[in-house]
Parts: C-alpha cells; sequence; structure tokens
C-alpha cells in the first residue's frame, strides 16, 4: 500500500490508493479477465485514464446541464 500511495504521489493522480489496493486485495491480485496482475503499476495507469473518462462525462453532464438553465 505504500508504494501505491507513493507511486500515486509521484503521477501526481487522483487514483485513491487505498481503495485501488483494496480493490485487487479482494480479488487475490486477479483483474476483471482473470488474469494474475503481473504489473500493478500499469493498472494504476488504467485506473487514471479511467478516472480522467469519467470527470469527461460528468463535467459534459455539468456544462449541458449549465447551458440549460442559462
Amino acid at each position: 500500500l505504500e508504494e501505491i500511495a507513493e507511486y500515486c504521489i509521484q503521477r501526481k493522480n487522483k487514483v485513491n490508493p487505498k481503495k485501488f489496493f483494496d480493490f485487487y486485495e479482494s480479488s487475490g491480485w486477479v483483474d476483471s479477465k482473470g488474469n494474475k496482475v503481473k504489473n500493478w503499476k500499469q493498472k494504476i495507469i488504467t485506473w487514471e485514464r479511467n478516472n480522467q473518462q469519467r470527470n469527461n462525462k460528468s463535467n459534459k453532464g455539468q456544462e449541458i446541464e449549465y447551458e440549460l438553465l442559462n
């Protein structure tokens, strides 16, 4: 967990290290396709990308809502 937290700080991302660790720890460090996680740093990068995509979708909804209100 400490290594994960340190890596997230280095990358200045918005990934919650505890949430990431707990997610993979609960699955025995197996991904959604049933493959053993070989490179957790790559998984962090995937979580970053997924967070960005979620934020982009959320921001688009806010922009549309703002436009409708004005």
